[in-house]
């Protein structure tokens, strides 16, 4: 609520004060003069009443300001009952009763002094009184709960009715109706004695603050009670300065001395709760952070940490261990789980019956073990009695279950003599269906990242390996060239090549690197550069293989090799010669007969030069017309249906030798509709490059060129 501005303040204290001169004023003036001049009485009472209508928003604002605190409240309430208990018992000591005389139940004074007094003390007990009033209002309806509002508004209408039944009347008397009131007022706040919503939400420390001030309060106001209630001279001094408001200002007294004194008892009674209270606030606000900052958490450790905490705090645990599926250290916990502690200690728990509580808690929601005693507890625990008798702590094991799938488990421990308590069990099951569903998100958001990546990462890798591969192939008279390559759905490593070399030749290369991804393409990339440096000056296959091997084993990691085959066409004198590094066979399609060519030779990056050079075997053969060279990776060989059955050479043998083909082109498209017909699933995990080679009659090379086939 916002302050009001400082002028409304301003006019309603003038306006007050400007009440209470008048009330002096015509104190004064009948003094001397029979007690009802002019009405004085009733004129009396309405200006003392308006001035405390017009104080009434400041103290409300007051009150407003402090409601939410209610140590605030009762410390203000303090200090002021505090004050006007002493300014009342000062006056006790110091002026005697005698001062005020009473005529016909009407108070007279014998001095303008008791007058003047008089105003004072009325006027600060009354402001006093009103204060008590709203702040008792205030405590009571704090939560809003209907039923209290109801008493409480029931009890503010009786005091405001017996207050104004008493306007103009004399202060010693009162009807029988005024006095039934006043009881059941004090029956009423009895009953909200019992309501005290504001003592529950303070801390420990914070009720042992307010049994100090409700003590001193009923210290206060009990004293002002007896104080109010005799013949003494502040007693006759406020049913003096007006009957209606020293009736109010007793009566709040009394039902405060009587409120305070109930929430005294009421405190002590509440104490011993005060912990248990605060582990459940404390739990439900675990609860409320975990869902706050488990959407902001990817790393499963990070996760896994932030859980183990929050278990073990809001299950007032010693210890706390989180179990997920996968792989876990040797000796940890049953294989295929992985054991995790808080700050990481995988052997914080090794002794501990993890096995057992799994196997009962994974067919129930949760099980507990107190101990020493395994009374009531589940019957699936009996088979595991042996081990379980020696174990002294209490345990609590709850699954992380996710759409009825277990995704791990939670454990947490409590020393001998201390046991999970319904409230525990409940908290913690809570906060392990809310790790489920993180732990779960963080996994699936996890695996969308390194899908986006890998996706990333296979564009790259096909846009590198169809910049890498030839778009043209050069054209000779009499030879018939058709390359085609049918990607995978993870990027290989396949590689083909043809080029005029320095020596007038045509330099043919098919090559395959070992793995798959962005690392293949790189190596296709090493690959590419090495055979058009090294390719254009080669004046033979085993020439050039030896001097690749030796510049990729430096540019190769330990787990990287290269197969490949290396062919010359010579026009000159119409031959052929070929050299293969660890690559598939090469098959010669002659009259209908397929042979399989396999020189000698080891894959590229795997020995030194010496080792290499000796394991390689170059083979020359002349230009046949009519002979087809098909040059492939095992991409095509090793192609598989779901069933797990390859392809292999021998389909590949059977499918070259069944048919004469009339082009380069014809051969190389039966080889590609053999393959989509033997898996025609597609998503194939290898490269498959074909190459074709067809000598229609050898002449000169001629520089036309003729566009790849696809």
């Amino acid at each position: 609520m916002q302050d009001r501005p400082s002028w409304t303040r301003a006019i309603a204290l003038g306006g007050a004060g400007f009440l209470f001169v008048l009330v002096l004023l015509i104190d004064v003036a009948r003094k001397n003069v029979a007690p009802t001049f002019l009405q004085s009485n009733f004129v009396v009472d309405v200006l003392s009443i308006g001035a405390l209508f017009l104080l009434f928003p400041l103290l409300q604002n007051v009150v407003t300001e402090r409601r939410e605190d209610p140590l605030r409240l009762l410390l203000t309430l303090v200090i002021a009952a505090g004050i006007v208990f002493v300014i009342v018992l000062v006056c006790v000591f110091l002026f005697p009763s005698e001062q005020f005389q009473t005529v016909s139940g009407w108070l007279v004074p014998h001095s303008y002094n008791a007058v003047f007094l008089s105003l004072i003390i009325g006027t600060v007990t009354s402001v006093a009184a009103l204060f008590v009033f709203l702040s008792l209002y205030g405590l009571l309806i704090g939560t809003g709960k209907r039923g209290t509002r109801i008493l409480a508004n029931v009890l503010v209408v009786l005091l405001i009715v017996d207050a104004l039944s008493r306007v103009g009347g004399a202060p010693a008397t009162g009807s029988f109706f005024q006095s039934a009131f006043f009881i059941v007022a004090i029956v009423i706040t009895v009953l909200l004695s019992f309501r005290l919503p504001w003592l529950i939400e303070l801390r420990r420390k914070e009720k042992l603050v307010a049994l100090g001030y409700e003590l001193m309060l009923v210290a206060f106001l009990g004293g002002l009670a007896g104080l109010l209630g005799g013949e003494t001279f502040p007693a006759r001094s406020i049913a003096y300065f007006s009957a209606p408001l020293g009736t109010f200002t007793y009566q709040l007294v009394v039902l405060g001395c009587v409120y305070f004194s109930a929430a005294f008892a009421g405190t002590l009674f509440h104490l011993p709760t005060s912990d248990i209270y605060e582990r459940r606030v404390a739990q439900i606000s675990s609860l409320r952070d975990f869902g706050n900052i488990s959407t902001q958490i990817l790393d499963k450790d990070q996760l896994a940490q932030t859980v183990l905490k929050l278990a073990r705090e809001m299950g007032g645990a010693r210890g706390a261990w989180l179990e997920l599926p996968g792989a876990v250290v040797e000796g940890h916990g049953q294989a295929g789980w992985e054991r995790l502690s808080e700050n990481g200690a995988l052997d914080a728990g090794s002794g501990l019956p993890f096995d057992e509580l799994r196997a009962e808690a994974l067919a129930s929601s949760s099980v507990t073990l107190r101990g020493g005693n395994l009374r009531g507890e589940p019957k699936g625990l009996r088979r595991f009695m042996p081990k379980l008798a020696a174990v002294q702590n209490s345990f609590l094991a709850v699954p992380l279950r996710v759409h009825n799938e277990t995704r791990g488990m939670l454990y947490l421990a409590k020393p001998a003599g201390e046991s999970f308590d319904r409230h525990d069990i409940a908290t913690v099951t809570a906060l392990a269906d809310s790790a489920a569903m993180a732990l779960e998100n963080s996994r699936l958001l996890r695996e969308m990242i390194e899908k986006e990546r890998l996706e990333r990462e296979l564009l790259l890798a096909q846009s590198m390996q169809t910049r890498l591969l030839p778009r043209e192939l050069p054209r000779l008279p009499g030879i018939d060239l058709f390359a085609t390559s049918i990607p995978a759905t993870e990027v290989g490593g396949d590689y083909y090549d043809i080029v005029h070399n320095a020596h007038g030749n045509l330099s043919i290369v098919v090559g395959d690197v070992s793995g798959k991804g962005i690392t293949a393409a790189f190596y296709m990339a090493v690959v590419k550069g090495v055979f058009q440096a090294v390719g254009q000056n080669a004046r033979s296959p085993r020439e050039f293989l030896v001097n690749a091997n030796e510049a990729l084993r430096g540019s190769l990691d330990s787990h990287s090799f290269v197969t490949m085959v290396h062919a010359i066409i010579n026009p000159s004198d119409r031959t052929m010669s070929f050299a293969r590094a660890g690559h598939c066979p090469i098959a010669r399609v002659r009259d209908s007969r397929v042979e399989l060519l396999v020189p000698r030779g080891m894959g590229l990056g795997l020995a030194s030069d010496d080792v290499f050079s000796d394991s390689l075997e170059e083979v020359t053969v002349p230009c046949v017309p009519g002979d087809t060279y098909v040059f492939f990776t095992d991409g095509v060989t090793e192609l598989r249906r779901p069933g797990g059955e390859e392809f292999g050479i021998r389909r590949m043998e059977e499918l070259l030798r069944g048919t004469s083909y009339s082009s380069a082109e014809a051969t190389a498209s039966a080889v590609l509709q053999s393959l989509r017909q033997f898996a025609p699933e597609g998503g194939y995990i290898d490269d498959m490059t074909v190459l074709v080679l067809r000598f229609v009659g050898c002449g000169e090379v001629s520089t036309a060129i003729e566009k790849i086939g696809d």
